[in-house]
């Protein structure tokens, strides 16, 4: 029964294979039809709109015909040739007729026009049907072969059932009679399309008796060997092997059906005979040979979806094998091997020569368009091979050496060997990636990156020691990096354009990124400080270097690609430093390459070298808040800490000097933006230090310590603000950064101004500690507390201007006050500045006395400026002091102290109205002087 099955779904599928191939026919005959409707009626119009004289040389066939048969045999682009109807009439009125017939001019006398209106324009092709209407339509009308087919191949399948019903035959009869009827269904087919060729009448008959016996042939085949046992599993693959070639063979005499038959029966035949195989091998093999066979045939008949069902076939063939033999190498080898041959043979050519569009070009220029059939499954071969190589499960560094040096192949294929083909530089990206991603995968799967390296040393004590596997990764990149440089070099030799810098940046970027990878996801938490895996990354910097020396030689004066080795050159000499180094040293070295980059960029103009600038700021930056941070800052020695920071800020700052000043806007934004940030948190930790010492306890549950901490976030938001006058697509993501680190500022002050606040806190225990203050009077913690955030949210808010001013300008004035506040309540009440201790008349007197001077300044400056908002600023303080002295003055002070706080606060206000009134005086002379200036020089005359 089994069998039976699956011969009626191999009759299924080839029907519909059938049925796709000729729809695919009848779609190139409508096409065809269309363009001749087209022509047709072109020379319709020709023939209408040709002077009449130009009809008179010329003769049709009909004309010169010797009897009527040859006149009947004139060809439509003959007859409808300019001037033909004049040609076929007899005598000397057939050229005037022609011209009365033809249409007058408007200019011309018996223009009429109503009957000589112009021609109409041509029509619009007609909009092709879809497939789906295509297959419905010629169903309607040619149903019959499709059923013939069915019937055929039925009637060898009940032949054979009649056979073993009646017993009239053998199992080995019944075998040969399927085997007969195949054979004689083939045998007639054949002889059809012989005799008779492609003619409309018998057009589709030949393919349907050829499929209807390779049906009765697979059937013949699985019965000898599923049904009666009389072959073993070895001879039946065989003979259905056999007949597959026969198909294909048919395919290429008769047309894609037959083709598609002995794919998919060569495909299925492994499955189909039963029997176990010790290795996979061999299949995987034959599917290869099998691919190359479809894609080999539909080369030179160019059906085209042919080719695709051939990597289709092979592809899930040997998926299927692998499924069920796990082994994967020879899997991942027939992917490859598929992608080669997708590249070559498809255009009949041993080194790939495609040009024009391609997929991911097609998204920067669509002018170009996606590229032809031969570039389509080329990139539709290699991004299935890479995503399913990248999948693949690996078991043991073999198996991960494998499929790194399959993408290796592939990526030395398009490289090296596929140099002339255009259309497919671009693909090497999916072998690149799938290089790439394989590694952090290993490491977060738990795959062979995941195992220890030790070795023992000379005491047997086990220590970190190189994995030979990273060392093989290196190497592979290495040459996919070298062979980017020399297919640069090569599309660079007449002009550098697009070709030429696509492949300099792809060897600037491959191989620096294999050793990071392997850093980050490998060797870091293993072998950290690892000699001999620092002296490999120091190696790749050489080569990189050599790669530049050659580009700086074939660019000249324009030295873009040098520029970008240089730069990856950069990267792996610091990630090295990183490998070797620790701490301080690590700081100093990152440096001392921060000015060699600015050296490099003013001596070859190097404009790319910012780039290197700008992630040296980052990550000096990065390793002075997080890593090693600033807790790290404020436990070193002061010799680690002041050599830590000095290099940084030196090396910044020679570099600031060093880099030029053309078009150097992001370095120069990037190393000014890092100057700032990284001298405020020096001053930061430094006076961290400092209290800690002088106080002798640890600080980080306080008041100052709040402030500080809050100053740090602030002056990595004024990094990130300074940095926003770059613009670009990273305009959003400081602005989402600055607004984090804002709101980590505001967090900290919020802190500092309630739980460890010395006016509110009660004193005791962890969550409200004892508000300690220390330090002389202004020059105390509570200007470390509260005045310093102010001064680095007053200078956020000068940088980032207007648009800052309620973020940042507004909570720098609020936090001044508040130091005033508390600056005043310590000098009358001490150290002890709790709310519950009430407040001294000499306190509220000095309150009035500030608030009415500050005004007054205000005012001052306002005036002096000519500012409105300072004036109105100037008011809003001097009505606070008025407030104050009617509401609480009148009624907490008592005696003198009563008497000189409404005293001060008159005689104040009656010099700040003076002073007012003066001012405004002023500026109305001021304005009239200078409106009788403008009118005498509106009247003068000019001199004549």
């Amino acid at each position: 029964m089994e069998v039976v099955v699956a011969l009626l779904a191999l009759v299924v599928i080839g029907l519909v294979i059938w049925l796709i191939a000729v729809q695919s026919g009848l779609g190139r005959l409508h096409r065809t039809l269309d363009r001749l409707a087209r022509e047709v009626e072109g020379l319709k119009r020709g023939a209408q709109q040709a002077p009449p004289k130009e009809a008179a040389p010329m003769q049709t066939a009909a004309a010169e015909a010797e009897d009527p048969e040859d006149a009947a045999r004139i060809t439509a682009r003959e007859a409808l040739a300019p001037g033909a109807g004049a040609q076929q009439g007899d005598g000397p009125g057939t050229e005037g007729a022609a011209a009365a017939e033809r249409p007058k001019m408007p200019w011309e006398e018996g223009y009429e026009p109503s009957r000589d209106k112009p021609a109409p324009k041509e029509p619009q092709a007609p909009a092709q049907p879809g497939w789906g209407e295509k297959l419905v339509h010629w169903l309607q009308a040619n149903w019959f072969y499709a059923v013939s087919a069915l019937s055929l191949a039925l009637a060898g399948l009940f032949l054979v059932q009649y056979g073993i019903e009646q017993g009239y035959l053998t199992p080995v009869m019944r075998v040969a009679a399927a085997l007969a009827l195949g054979a004689a269904l083939i045998a007639g087919g054949e002889w059809i399309r012989r005799k008779h060729g492609h003619q409309d009448a018998v057009a589709y008959l030949p393919d349907t008796f050829s499929a209807a016996g390779l049906v009765s042939l697979y059937g013949a085949v699985l019965a000898a060997r599923g049904l009666y046992d009389l072959i073993a599993a070895g001879p039946a693959m065989a003979g259905l092997v056999a007949v597959s070639v026969g198909a294909l063979l048919l395919g290429w005499l008769n047309g894609p059906v037959l083709a598609a038959f002995g794919l998919i029966g060569a495909g299925a035949a492994p499955f189909l005979v039963g029997g176990e195989a010790e290795s996979a091998t061999m299949f995987y093999v034959y599917y290869g040979l099998l691919g190359v066979a479809g894609l080999g045939i539909d080369a030179w008949r160019q059906w085209r979806w042919v080719s695709v069902l051939a990597l289709v076939v092979a592809g899930l063939g040997g998926l299927a094998c692998f499924a069920g033999s796990e082994e994967m190498p020879g899997f991942a080898i027939l992917l490859t091997v598929m992608v080669l041959a997708a590249m070559a043979l498809p255009r009949r050519e041993i080194g790939p020569t495609h040009d024009g569009g391609a997929p991911l070009r097609w998204l920067l220029d669509r002018s170009g368009g996606w590229g032809g059939y031969e570039v389509l499954i080329a990139w539709g071969a290699m991004a299935a091979a890479c995503f399913v190589l990248l999948v693949l499960p690996r078991d043991g560094a073999g198996e991960f050496l494998l499929i790194e040096g399959l993408f290796t192949v592939l990526i030395l294929a398009v490289t090296l060997w596929a140099w002339q083909a255009k259309a497919l530089s671009e693909m090497v990206l999916f072998p690149a990636l799938g290089f790439l991603a394989v590694i952090p995968m290993e490491s977060l799967m738990g795959g062979v990156l995941m195992r220890d390296a030790t070795r023992v040393d000379a005491t047997g004590v086990p220590i970190p020691a190189l994995p030979l596997e990273a060392s093989l990764v290196l190497v592979m990149a290495a040459h996919g990096t070298v062979a980017a440089a020399w297919r640069s070099l090569v599309e660079g030799r007449e002009a550098v354009g697009r070709q030429a810098l696509f492949w300099g940046i792809f060897a600037a970027l491959f191989a620096p990124l294999v050793p990071l990878g392997l850093e980050l996801f490998w060797l870091s938490p293993r072998t950290p400080g690892s000699f001999g895996w620092a002296a490999h990354v120091l190696a790749l910097a050489a080569l990189m270097v050599a790669i530049a020396v050659r580009f700086a030689k074939a660019d000249g004066a324009q030295r873009r690609r040098a520029a970008w080795a240089v730069l990856s050159a950069s990267a792996l000499i610091a990630l090295a430093l990183f490998v070797l180094l620790t701490k301080v040293a690590l700081t100093v070295a990152l440096a001392v390459l921060l000015v060699m980059a600015a050296a490099l960029d003013r001596r070859f103009r190097l404009r790319e070298m910012q780039i290197f600038i700008a992630l040296g700021v980052i990550v000096l930056g990065w390793r002075v808040v997080a890593d090693p941070g600033l807790f790290w800052s404020l436990r070193a020695s002061w010799g680690a800490f002041a050599l830590g920071f000095g290099a940084a800020l030196a090396g910044m700052a020679v570099a600031l000097r060093l880099i030029p000043r053309e078009n150097r806007l992001t370095g120069r934004a990037f190393l000014e933006s890092g100057l700032l940030m990284i001298s405020g948190i020096f001053v930061t930790a430094a006076l961290w230090r400092f209290i800690e010492e002088r106080v002798g306890e640890d600080g980080l549950f306080s008041h100052w310590s709040m402030g500080l901490t809050a100053t740090v976030w602030i002056f990595c938001a004024l990094a990130q603000v300074y940095r926003m006058r770059l613009g670009g697509r990273l305009k959003w993501l400081r602005i989402v950064l600055a607004a984090l680190y804002l709101a980590a500022a505001g967090m900290f002050l919020l802190l500092g101004l309630t739980l460890f606040n010395p006016f509110i806190s009660p004193g005791g225990g962890f969550l409200f500690p004892l508000a300690r203050i220390h330090g002389p009077l202004v020059l105390d913690t509570l200007a470390v507390a509260y005045l310093l955030p102010a001064l680095a949210l007053a200078a956020l808010a000068r940088i980032g201007g207007r648009r800052l001013v309620p973020w940042a300008l507004v909570p720098a004035v609020a936090l001044g006050c508040f130091w005033v506040f508390i600056e005043i309540r310590r000098f009358w009440l001490g150290d002890d500045l709790s709310l519950g201790n009430g407040w001294l008349d000499g306190e509220l007197y000095t309150y009035t006395v500030v608030l009415i001077a500050v005004g007054a300044a205000l005012l001052w400056q306002a005036i002096a400026k000519g500012s409105t908002p300072l004036r109105r600023a100037a008011l809003v303080v001097i009505g606070v002091a008025v407030v104050k002295v009617f509401l609480i003055d009148a009624r907490g002070l008592t005696g003198l102290f009563r008497v000189f706080s409404f005293l001060a606060l008159g005689l104040s206000l009656a010099a700040l109205a003076w002073l007012n009134r003066w001012a405004a005086q002023e500026a109305a002379e001021r304005a009239e002087g200078d409106e009788a200036s403008e009118r005498g020089e509106e009247g003068e005359e000019p001199p004549g």
